[in-house]
């Protein structure tokens, strides 16, 4: 009888190790691929003349705004100072607190593109006023704005949103003032108008000075966009387990 030697010999397939270095490549070029789908900030929503350096002086109409226009120079009336808000240099615009103050502040910012979802408001103010003060946008087709004439309750115009606060800052103190507000209900075809208000009927004087209004368009994150960052962070635990 023949005997028959088997050699027991077993293959053993080497396991796939990937270097920690090469894992970090792996993570940086899931990043740059979430960079880049990522949208970017709206292009037709702008502010024109936020730090009121534009036009300056002294004057009842504010240069790349309306106003409540009362007068040349009338103290009910929005209007540029030559007087810096410290620490904030050059020009700043002034809200009258009279009673019977038209205390608006408006311009036309553009249209909504697909992507944006909000906007951050950001104004720097102070100079010792005391009164509710409200950052709003509206929406309108047929609304054309004009000194003299209010965006609020105008026939044709919507109210997207809106922030009210107390300001309440002593004499010569100064302080941002900060909002999101949404642009979920606003459409991509009528012109937006951001919109500043000061005061109420019945208030006492009180002066509050403005200066350095910004606007940041906050987009939608699109799927492709959380995925990649989804992955980009498996990379992350994947490489520190791997090192």
């Amino acid at each position: 009888m023949l005997g028959v030697m088997w050699n027991d010999t077993r293959i053993t397939r080497p396991k796939m190790e990937i270097p920690a270095n090469q894992s970090l490549v792996v993570v940086a070029l899931l990043a740059a691929l979430a960079a880049i789908a990522a949208p970017n900030a709206s292009a037709a929503l702008t502010v024109t003349n936020g730090d009121f350096e534009t036009g300056g002086g002294f004057n009842a109409n504010v240069s790349g705004w309306f106003d409540g226009t009362i007068g040349p120079n009338a103290w009910d009336d929005l209007f540029q100072d030559t007087n810096p808000l410290s620490p904030q240099a050059g020009t700043t615009v002034v809200w009258s607190g009279n009673a019977n103050a038209q205390n608006f502040l408006y311009q036309p910012i553009g249209t909504k593109e697909a992507s944006d979802a909000t906007i951050d408001v950001s104004i720097v103010v102070g100079a010792g006023a005391t009164g509710p003060f409200t950052i709003g946008i509206y929406q309108s087709a047929t609304f054309s704005g004009a000194d003299g004439t209010e965006v609020a309750g105008a026939s044709g115009v919507t109210l997207i949103d809106s922030s009210t606060w107390d300001i309440a800052y002593a004499a010569d103190a100064v302080g941002p003032e900060m909002t999101t507000l949404s642009l979920a209900t606003a459409n991509q075809s009528d012109p937006i108008f951001l919109r500043f208000h000061f005061g109420e009927d019945g208030m006492a004087d009180g002066w509050l000075r403005g200066d350095n209004i910004t606007m940041t368009v906050n987009p939608i994150p699109e799927p492709v966009t959380t995925a990649l960052l989804g992955l980009g962070g498996l990379g992350l635990l994947f490489g520190r387990k791997r090192r």
